[in-house]
């Protein structure tokens, strides 16, 4: 390739003796193109003619905005693509550890509720027993009572006539 700015005879062609002078060929086209210095000229060849488009900085910036923003999501999406296997393993282990966790604290305070019902029956059972004992106490002491007040009873007028000379 010839660097720029230089001659070029191409054999090949039909006219043989035409000389392409590339920087000459270019000062053309911006000149059919009217290339204003407020905006980026877009250049294609199509069917053998140099075709030119003016797009502003603006159009640009956006058009670039859309491919960089279009990029990052076809990163994130063949990214999520690739670990989404890891991610939801992830995401299954650490449910998994939460529900072991809640199950064993579950467990735990399931067992402090029977100790103290177990202690509470132990102590139900404590004092229904004082109770008895207390009843069968009573009961004794309304026994010894009746007895007293029915000894009380008969050796009181023994007593009453012993007393009076």
């Amino acid at each position: 390739m010839a660097p720029i700015g230089t001659s070029v005879r191409i054999g090949s062609m039909s006219h043989a003796g035409h000389r392409l002078d590339r920087s000459h060929l270019a000062h053309e086209a911006n000149q059919r193109a009217l290339v204003s210095e407020k905006a980026l000229t877009v250049l294609w060849r199509s069917k053998g003619r140099t075709r030119s488009q003016p797009v502003s900085y603006l159009t640009a910036g956006a058009v670039s905005g859309l491919t960089v923003a279009v990029m990052v999501w076809a990163a994130a999406v063949t990214s999520y693509l690739v670990f989404k296997d890891d991610i939801l393993g992830g995401l299954m282990k650490r449910q998994a550890d939460m529900q072991h966790v809640y199950e064993d604290r579950i467990r735990d305070l399931r067992g402090q509720v029977d100790r103290l019902m177990s202690r509470q029956m132990v102590d139900q059972s404590d004092i229904e027993q004082r109770v008895e004992q207390i009843a069968r106490r009573q009961s004794m002491l309304e026994t010894r009572q009746s007895v007293i007040g029915s000894l009380t009873e008969s050796a009181g007028p023994a007593r009453a006539g012993a007393i009076v000379p």
